[in-house]
């Protein structure tokens, strides 16, 4: 099976429709900690509905205490700092999701 994922970055979130229809078509989504504010405020115009990503990866230095404890189930905290979230977030999922076919990288 061939996986589409979009990592979302912590820059401009995109407002044009074809990254938007990038994330909408994802068959998984990582954002990166300091994404996730961002996501949560346009899923609901992205997806019709609210609707949360599928992981969120880095080390947390962006996420308010609220936000980390509110989706925890969906956080993957790794200190290291030698590499940047989007660093951490590529690897996560080369490593996590089996048959990846493509990757974007949004917002970066």
């Amino acid at each position: 099976m061939h996986k589409r994922v979009v990592i979302i970055c912590d820059g401009n979130f995109p407002k044009t429709e074809y990254p938007r229809y990038l994330i909408r078509t994802a068959d998984f989504i990582i954002c990166c900690d300091g994404a996730l504010q961002k996501f949560l405020r346009a899923s609901e115009a992205i997806f019709g509905r609210k609707r949360l990503p599928d992981i969120v990866v880095g080390d947390m230095d962006s996420l308010s205490p609220a936000l980390r404890k509110r989706h925890g189930d969906i956080i993957v905290q790794i200190d290291e700092q030698e590499h940047n979230d989007q660093t951490k977030a590529f690897r996560w999922a080369l490593e996590n999701i089996e048959g990846i076919s493509q990757i974007y990288i949004l917002g970066a």
